[in-house]
């Protein structure tokens, strides 16, 4: 089958970029041709929250891409939709996550059903439904899902919001697969000795900073955990003002307890933070799933999260972590029963055992499924 995804691709960032240069890498070793149509231009500067929308250093997954979509510039949208034509796929996968790419989507879609392109047209859906919703993002979903024959699901939650979006279309439900990234080799000891961490106890929340991931919540619920022994590392870049969290920390008197990275962190590090922690804490207002866990399972680190969304499909309370209430208290409790109870070897050993549940082939048979959708 020949199968071209409109996605993110190198030197684009993220985790939605590497994930989907993996996705193409594994169904090329299934036999299968597939390339990404990427962007020349994801978001215009002024809308960009970061620092920089591009990663530096060598591609960890090269696979076929073609950076050939402006999002904000139609002309390009129309060669795009050629350049699909002449490639001729059976099968147009647009990666979808939030409503800003569906005017772009829908037009290259409409294009090719315009030219009856043979290619079947599905959406891999991360969410649905944006976590920080904008007036006008339920019809900017419907335009764009409108042109889809059928939808891929990371979580239940997410199929149950495209059953509300698009109703009566087929939609699969595969699993969001564990991250592949590598291995840096080191015990926690090392890895803490490489990053500096000085007390006996380290919790890590990882990932951008924006108001619905509950940083604010996390850093109150540390607040009021008695035991000293307990830092906590916040390693990503700020897509909110930092200053708010730098004063609730002064605040709460947890200068020596709290440290912030504020900036992108490459692949080469990751590993590194998630041995070091004591624990993954995941403080999500609401989510529908986070790539986050997969990121911690990878690492073999055991998770603490909210129980919102899609999290309890991912988590197994008990199991590979614990889940809490989305809430100061919900996350203090959870937190001082985590280090109270000793958890942490326990669920290490869940999480050793549950990550054979979240492997690629359920995502690329759902893949080469859309074909007979």
């Amino acid at each position: 089958m020949r199968i071209a995804f409109i996605a993110p691709a190198y030197p684009l960032r993220g985790g939605i970029a590497q994930f989907s240069a993996v996705l193409v890498e594994k169904l090329i070793a299934r036999g299968h041709q597939a390339c990404i149509f990427s962007f020349s231009r994801q978001y215009p500067e002024l809308l960009f929250p970061g620092k920089t929308q591009w990663v530096d250093g060598p591609d960890p997954h090269p696979v076929p891409s073609m950076p050939v979509i402006d999002t904000i510039d139609p002309r390009s949208w129309w060669r795009a939709a050629r350049m699909l034509r002449d490639y001729d796929p059976d099968l147009v996968v647009f990666r979808y996550w939030m409503p800003f790419f569906a005017p772009c989507y829908s037009s290259i879609a409409a294009l090719l059903q315009a030219r009856r392109a043979r290619a079947k047209i599905a959406f891999l859906v991360d969410n649905a439904k944006p976590h920080e919703g904008r007036p006008g993002d339920q019809l900017l979903t419907r335009l764009a899902f409108g042109r889809a024959g059928s939808f891929i699901a990371l979580s239940q939650t997410v199929a149950d919001q495209i059953g509300q979006l698009a109703p009566g279309k087929p939609c699969l439900v595969a699993p969001h697969p564990l991250y592949e990234i590598r291995a840096c080799g080191l015990s926690k000891a090392q890895a803490r000795e490489r990053l500096q961490v000085h007390t006996p106890r380290m919790l890590l929340f990882f990932g951008f900073v924006r108001k619905y991931k509950g940083v604010d919540l996390l850093l109150e619920a540390l607040g009021r955990l008695a035991d000293p022994a307990v830092s906590l590392l916040v390693a990503g870049e700020f897509y909110i003002p930092e200053q708010p969290y730098h004063e609730l920390v002064r605040r709460l008197g947890l200068q020596d307890r709290v440290r912030f990275i504020n900036r992108f962190i490459p692949d080469a590090e990751v590993d590194v933070l998630f041995r070091a922690a004591d624990a993954v804490v995941l403080p999500y207002r609401h989510a529908t799933q986070s790539g986050i866990v997969h990121l911690a399972y990878q690492c073999g680190t055991p998770v603490i999260a909210t129980q919102v969304g899609g999290m309890a499909e991912s988590i197994e309370d008990q199991r590979s972590g614990l889940l809490c209430a989305p809430s100061v208290a919900g996350l203090h409790a959870c937190l001082q029963r985590f280090y109270a109870e000793e958890w942490e070897e326990r669920l290490r050993e869940g999480v050793e055992q549950e990550r054979g549940r979240f492997g690629w082939d359920p995502l690329l048979d759902a893949v080469e499924q859309l074909r007979l959708s």
